[in-house]
């Protein structure tokens, strides 16, 4: 997930919010069983505890500094040192894979790899059976979902991503739009009047599309058609429905904003739509909207927004689909018992430092129930939309459980980018990506096993 700078002003408060949060955690902590060593025997030194995590600058001082509070706090009593190391997101899970095979992994990882992947590799354990309760009873469903596979729980939700509408107000109410829309169609009839061009200039878009979102979107777009996009038996997929009726209709959603020029493809790159002042409303994630209105400073863009759940087709119920990471505990470490512990005290409420690290500073659905309605740096309408309503409807992404996801994502992202900008035939390539698609899925489901 790429994200926009940070302002130093966003930073500094994230960071003093969390140091406070994290402080307050020991008690949480020790309530949650975090003191002490297994069988209640006294250590004689502390345990060494190694944890993964991909950020760095801002984002990365911040984690260092919850767990040096850790370190001084609840690891003092439980007689834990934890060091944190940087890993890319886009080599963790080459590198944890060598790490698991040479006997040395962390103790704890902060994972971009679905459970659905991590579990089949053997690089992950399934949470004790006192941590399944927890996050059974204190997650949104969808994010229990997310992190469960085979009948076991492989770790705590963290980001917990899916996507809203977001609108300008005031250029609503300049066209004379009294609400948001409420079906895909009057997405589309808004779009319309949203859109201001002078000559062949373009002062707003009505409804931008980031075709770099493309395939992580269209499993949420066919089923807000009233389609499956993937069919399982179980955990199992065993079927990719990309030719269906609701697949035609909600890619030809898509061609029809396109081909009337209501978009920013082809003419603007979706960010800068946004910074701008060019976006009238769109379709994305809480990350991506503070990160290129909020932390820029762009607070007139900002403060001037709306959301509201994904609208669907008239007379489908609504519904999204969330993709995230987790706190899970790779095989093999070291401090196999300990670490439950140091992660016990990140996400425990009421202090959960790390949810509210991920909420309020990356910029994140919020993945504990009963979390604050009303989300420090979020306007109202973002928390309303993001915080409450959007959690409620909000499914595990299916390509969760799907081996060949990247294979299948390069494909959905490639042919639907030729059939919206007319390079394609709709129904023939939606057709020929379908075959496609499901060879990739026979081909990456072949020998794979039940996660142990």
């Amino acid at each position: 997930m790429k994200q926009a700078p940070l302002s130093r002003r966003v930073y500094l408060t994230a960071l003093a919010g969390l140091s406070a949060g994290a402080g307050a955690g020991v008690l949480s902590a020790c309530a949650a069983g975090g003191g002490g060593a297994p069988g209640g025997v006294e250590k004689a030194a502390p345990s060494s505890l190694r944890i993964w995590f991909h950020w760095g600058g801002v984002r990365g001082e911040t984690i260092q500094k919850m767990m040096d509070d850790y370190n001084a706090t609840q690891g003092q009593q439980d007689k834990n040192v934890v060091t944190v190391e940087t890993v890319k997101d886009s080599e963790m899970l080459t590198k944890m894979t060598a790490a698991a095979v040479g006997g040395d992994p962390p103790d704890v990882w902060h994972a971009n790899a679905t459970p659905r992947v991590a579990a089949e590799r053997g690089l992950v354990v399934a949470v004790p059976k006192e941590d399944e309760q927890y996050i059974k009873k204190q997650y949104v469903p969808g994010a229990v979902e997310r992190m469960t596979l085979g009948g076991k729980v492989w770790g705590y939700p963290t980001e917990f991503q899916a996507p809203a509408l977001v609108y300008r107000k005031s250029y609503y109410g300049e066209a004379g739009l009294s609400k948001p829309p409420a079906t895909t169609d009057e997405v589309y009839e808004h779009a319309v009047k949203l859109t201001r061009k002078v000559g062949d200039t373009y002062q707003r878009f009505g409804f931008p599309i980031n075709e770099g979102w493309f395939a992580s979107v269209l499993p949420t777009l066919i089923a807000r058609f009233g389609g499956q996009m993937i069919v399982f038996e179980g955990d199992r997929p065993v079927k990719v429905d990309v030719a269906s009726t609701a697949a035609l209709e909600a890619v030809g959603w898509w061609k029809r904003l396109v081909e009337t020029g209501l978009t920013q493809l082809g003419r603007t790159p979706y960010a800068e739509a946004m910074r701008q002042g060019q976006t009238a409303s769109t379709e994305c994630f809480v990350w991506f909207v503070t990160g290129n209105t909020r932390d820029p400073g762009l607070m007139d863009i900002f403060e001037d927004l709306g959301a509201e759940v994904l609208p669907p087709k008239r007379g489908v119920k609504p519904v999204v689909y969330a993709g995230g990471w987790g706190l899970v505990g790779p095989s093999g470490a070291k401090q196999p018992e300990e670490r439950w512990k140091l992660m016990r005290w990140m996400m425990h409420k009421p202090a959960m430092p790390f949810s509210k690290f991920i909420v309020e500073f990356v910029g994140s659905m919020p993945a504990p129930t009963d979390y604050p309605a009303k989300i420090e740096g979020w306007t109202a309408e973002l928390s309303r939309a993001f915080a409450v309503e959007t959690p409620k409807i909000a499914q595990s992404h299916p390509m969760n459980k799907v081996l060949g996801a990247p294979d299948i994502n390069a494909a959905v992202a490639e042919t639907t980018s030729a059939i919206v900008t007319g390079q394609l035939a709709l129904q023939t390539g939606l057709q020929q990506l379908n075959t496609q698609l499901n060879e990739i899925l026979r081909r990456s489901s072949a020998g794979a096993g039940k996660p142990s």
